[in-house]
């Protein structure tokens, strides 16, 4: 998911996908599987994986930033096979020479059963696919969940106000940055075990 152009933002993830119903629920299979460790090891990533930083230039406009993405506060919770994690982005943003300040906060979470596929994609391969303006420097690596319905809720703070929504609606896909493409690889196999195991879509492998 990506911020308008107009702020050069290029970022970031968040999600919530409506809960299942109660019997759904009491067949996830959290005691009989190896759920919870994969549940534990995917939290503890998230936790640690630290900062993905780059710099985005908008080939049209000629704006450019030099930000960062943080990922805190994940849970994977095997009992009701729900991941929660916030992502805080910020940098600077130069406009026609004027840099300004920019952060956000997004708040993200995801029941897995209701995840369809798992996408690994460097940010180059993303920019051609899209035909997008944008570039980014380094190559940066996402994970995505993505479902075929809007599954996904977004919700968003800026900065100035945190105790005001911005935004919060349904979406189909939300993803997390890396700088290295083999932590990203882990953790996308890592959430494809946890989709299958948690009865997700036939569609839940890295792709």
């Amino acid at each position: 998911m990506t911020v308008g152009r107009n702020s050069g933002v290029v970022l970031l993830l968040g999600v919530a996908i409506a809960a299942g119903s109660a019997t759904a629920q009491n067949q996830t299979p959290a005691n009989s599987s190896p759920l919870p460790d994969t549940m534990q090891s995917i939290q503890d990533e998230l936790n640690n994986h630290g900062r993905a930083s780059f710099d985005t230039l908008d080939r049209e406009s000629g704006d450019t930033t030099h930000q960062s993405a943080h990922t805190s506060g994940a849970v994977a919770d095997a009992t009701s096979c729900i991941l929660h994690w916030v992502t805080t982005t910020d940098g600077t943003l130069t406009t026609g020479g004027d840099a300004t300040q920019v952060q956000n906060v997004w708040t993200t979470t995801v029941p897995l059963k209701d995840i369809e596929s798992i996408r690994v994609e460097g940010s180059q391969d993303r920019n051609r696919r899209l035909q997008s303006d944008i570039t980014e420097t380094p190559n940066v690596y996402s994970v995505a969940v993505e479902a075929s319905k809007p599954v996904v809720q977004l919700q968003y703070r800026d900065h100035h106000d945190a105790a005001r929504l911005v935004g919060d609606g349904a979406v189909i896909s939300a993803e997390i940055l890396f700088n290295d493409e083999e932590a990203a690889s882990h953790v996308a196999r890592s959430l494809s075990l946890a989709v299958r195991l948690c009865g997700g879509g036939q569609r839940g492998r890295p792709r």
